[in-house]
């Protein structure tokens, strides 16, 4: 039986998307044999759908499936939905999560192995284990500001409720592993139409019966913002080391791929997003 399901957003991204699929290639133990991964993606240009064709003739694989969001009817929640529920009729896995395009595993990954994973297990106070989060991180990148760690994070646990910034955001869907049967009613209940709204969303019912996070010694993904691919939302990216999606796209088309190696050899980074230059090879 598979332990986990996997929902990969993606728009316009397919370079970072071939990144991230790499990574978890690279890192995550029994990433075929004991998970399922579902990519939803849209392209807005035809030059970004021929880097989709790229990225799904790469990484064919019996676990993980392509779902073109612009060929589907319904809209992005009825996809979002259908695809959570085949997952779960498939294999009944009892964990769910989301990642988004501009991520990357960068420490190996074994699954459901060490203590966060068997916290979430048995304790029904824990909401989510967190990949992106680590004791070390004092900063919040979205915010712009350095934020303490909770006290109790350096256990492997603390109460998002009590905390600030990236702490105290437990419906996050950049790497959260949920209850299947405590995220999925929601996903059912709730507005959205894209990947921020989705998150937004959940945001307002998180679930205050379990008021705890739990994490890692060290983060097993980072998000890399180096562009923003929406509008609606004004997040934070690329003011550093920004390079567009057009950009990034050209160079993937041409045959360049993102340089996993300075995101695994990444030790400074003092919160779950870092910009750093996307080298491409």
């Amino acid at each position: 039986m598979d332990l986990l399901n996997v929902i990969i957003f993606s728009k316009d991204r397919a370079a970072q998307l071939d990144a991230l699929l790499r990574s978890i290639k690279e890192k995550v133990e029994g990433w075929e044999s004991r998970a399922r991964w579902a990519v939803v993606y849209a392209a807005s240009t035809p030059e970004f759908a021929k880097g989709y064709e790229i990225a799904r003739g790469q990484h064919n694989s019996p676990a993980l499936e392509f779902i073109d969001e612009t060929a589907q009817a319904g809209g992005f929640k009825s996809i979002v939905v259908e695809t959570m529920q085949r997952q779960h009729q498939a294999n009944g896995a009892p964990w769910c999560m989301f990642l988004v395009d501009d991520m990357i595993f960068k420490q190996p990954w074994p699954l459901d192995a060490g203590k966060p994973m068997q916290r979430l297990k048995r304790d029904p106070r824990v909401l989510c284990l967190s990949l992106r989060m680590c004791p070390r991180y004092d900063y919040c990148y979205a915010e712009n500001r350095e934020v303490k760690p909770p006290f109790w994070a350096r256990f492997g646990r603390w109460n998002w409720r009590k905390s600030k910034g990236d702490w105290g955001d437990p419906m996050s869907v950049d790497g959260h592993i949920f209850r299947y049967d405590d995220l999925f009613p929601i996903v059912q209940s709730i507005e959205f139409r894209h990947p921020n709204s989705f998150e937004a969303a959940l945001n307002g019912r998180r679930i205050k019966a379990r008021p705890l996070m739990t994490c890692y010694s060290e983060s097993v993904v980072v998000n890399l913002p180096v562009n923003r691919v929406q509008h609606d939302f004004q997040n934070r990216a690329g003011e550093e080391h920004g390079i567009s999606a057009e950009a990034l796209n050209e160079a993937f088309l041409a045959g360049k791929r993102v340089n996993l190696a300075p995101v695994y050899a990444l030790k400074d980074n003092r919160g779950c997003h870092h910009e750093m230059p996307m080298q491409l090879v």
